[in-house]
């Protein structure tokens, strides 16, 4: 066993031998390459489908690992192993976290192969002299996705058995946070710096700019009149079972029970299509190199997805729902925010009793973010930490963040049964004005429209039929595809990508780009929660 405190060259040895037993190891397979490309191959699908914009831009790449791909959630569990004092703790639980980052990779993988055209795969086969791949397209997918597979697994394995074999906790630490700094910045942080520099002499009044729509996103600078209303109603519309029952269900049970009510308000003088505020499906048309983005509003969906919240060494659910409309509709003479598709994103961060706890709302751009905590969370803050100061105006909120986070008001609710919400966008800008409990209460305004809508998993966004195959409603950027507004060239050299433009969960970032709306750690960094939230 070398050394892991021996010189550079010695290093380079151990590395070599890894790699020839990666090798021999495929050779005994029968992975049907020439040479050893193992890496290359790995690393080829992906360059393959960045080249045909069909990259999945939620999951980031590994430098000389193409094994391997982490999202916001696995990157801070790769973190909190890096600040173990344990070895055998750090082993175990960053074996874990390549493991994880292994099956982004896989299944990040399978659905670029599913999006890359027949010319890529044929590239691909050719470029790699991947041996026994078959012609017809279907089979040539399969076959693909397993190559990588078998691939991609014996390199994790390479990594964990090294990993096992390291002798102190510095070296451990050593290898992991190599791998932690090669990983790829998310979208929103690729070339920052060289679209601030290209649009230097334009950086200042860019950045006034910035603030001021800031400003007034925190002044929430709208009225919305909810005399006439329209209403999307879940599939579900049971209510939360017992104590026991809630703190068992599974995250899709969960998302279910507490699907939101939407409450859109209609505007009868507005001076747009009435579509342009109503929700719908997403679909697709145009070819795997001009993808057109359409919803159809006849069809009314909304897509959830899971994610996981971090406080100190807890963890808790979140419930985020995205509904689209076909356009966000000019507001004004010249509005540099109007364009194609728009997009609410409503988030729910479940308490350890899965009860709804912190809601939040942000346009799918990354703009507008609100937040609101339950009145029982509040009270529980005020008890452990006292009431609010000069500061603050409430309780709960951390103060000195670098961008603090927009809270308008609390949501009334005293944690003694769980209700799934009323969200009340506004017309035209849609915005979330506040997000209340269903209860027995009637909903403010004269309903004009009421629907049903489909609950449907996020990830469908990703692989929707166009054609004879499958693309993405977003790019390899994670923008979706021709929506770009007229503010993103405005506020270019503040290095913000593409700002206003709807972009895929995964790659959002709020407060002017202060933090990644993906990030496990958001509402740690913000609020004083309570210890027994």
């Amino acid at each position: 066993m070398a050394d892991s405190r021996a010189p550079h060259g010695s290093k380079a040895v151990l590395m070599s031998s890894r790699l020839h037993a990666v090798c021999a190891l495929l050779a005994l397979l029968g992975a049907g390459l020439s040479g050893c490309t193992t890496g290359r191959y790995v690393e080829g699908v992906q360059l393959a489908a960045e080249r045909a914009g069909v990259g999945d831009a939620a999951s980031f790449a590994v430098s000389r690992r193409g094994h391997l791909r982490f999202d916001h959630a696995t990157l801070s569990e790769l973190d909190d192993v890096l600040r173990l004092d344990d070895l055998d703790a750090m082993k175990k639980s960053g074996s874990a976290t390549l493991t994880t980052a292994n099956a982004i990779a896989t299944r990040a993988v399978d659905d670029e192969l599913d999006r890359l055209p027949p010319k890529e795969l044929d590239h691909l086969v050719d470029q790699y002299r991947l041996a026994e791949i078959p012609v017809e397209p279907h089979a040539r997918r399969a076959a693909l996705k397993a190559a990588y597979a078998e691939r991609a697994t014996a390199l994790l394995k390479a990594d964990q058995e090294h990993l096992a074999e390291l002798p102190t906790v510095s070296a451990a630490r050593r290898f992991l946070q190599e791998i932690r700094d090669a990983v790829a910045p998310p979208p929103g942080d690729r070339g920052k710096v060289a679209r601030a520099l290209l649009g230097a002499p334009l950086f200042l009044p860019a950045a006034i700019g910035a603030e001021i729509a800031d400003a007034e996103a925190t002044d929430r600078a709208v009225t919305a009149d909810f005399t006439q209303i329209a209403v999307y109603n879940p599939p579900s519309t049971v209510a939360p079972p017992t104590a026991e029952e809630l703190e068992n269900a599974a995250p899709a049970q969960l998302a279910q029970w507490f699907a939101p009510v939407f409450v859109q308000q209609v505007d009868p003088a507005a001076d747009y299509p009435p579509d342009d505020d109503r929700v719908g499906r997403v679909w697709l048309d145009g070819t795997p190199d001009v993808v057109a983005v359409h919803v159809d509003t006849t069809a009314p969906v909304v897509y959830w997805s899971h994610q996981v919240a971090k406080v100190e060494q807890r963890r808790y659910d979140q419930l985020v729902y995205v509904a689209w409309y076909p356009r966000h509709p000019a507001m004004s003479d010249n509005d540099p925010s109007a364009g194609n598709i728009d997009g609410v994103v409503v988030r729910l961060t479940l308490d350890r009793h899965h009860r709804p706890a912190v809601y939040e709302f942000v346009r799918s751009c990354g703009c507008y973010h609100t937040l609101w905590v339950a009145e029982f969370v509040e009270a529980a803050a005020r008890a452990e930490y006292g009431p609010p100061t000069a500061a603050q105006q409430f309780a709960v909120q951390r103060t000195g963040t670098k961008r603090e986070l927009f809270m308008p008001e609390l949501v009334p609710d005293d944690g003694a049964r769980p209700h799934r919400p009323i969200a009340y966008v506004s017309a035209g800008y849609h915005l979330l004005m506040r997000i209340h409990p269903l209860t027995d209460e009637d909903l403010a305004g004269e309903i004009t429209r009421e629907y049903t809508y489909q609950l449907r998993p996020y990830d469908e966004l990703t692989r929707l039929p166009l054609g004879d195959g499958v693309a993405s409603m977003f790019g390899s950027d994670g923008l979706v595809h021709d929506a770009g507004r007229r503010e993103g060239w405005l506020l270019a050299p503040t290095g913000m990508l593409s700002a206003g433009q709807p972009r895929q969960l995964g790659t959002m970032k709020i407060r002017m780009d202060a933090y990644d709306y993906d990030d496990p750690r958001l509402l740690e960094r913000n609020l004083r929660l309570p210890a027994d939230f």
